[in-house]
């Protein structure tokens, strides 16, 4: 899996769950910014 593909993987599970980026970083412990 390359990059964009990754980035794609990712975008369609965030859109799909509802999410924001506010709330994956806060998961994932990281600044909006890394996220």
């Amino acid at each position: 899996m390359n990059r964009q593909e990754a980035t794609q993987k990712i975008m369609e599970a965030k859109i799909a769950k509802g999410l924001t980026w506010e709330e994956i970083s806060k998961v994932s412990e990281n600044s909006e910014t890394w996220v």
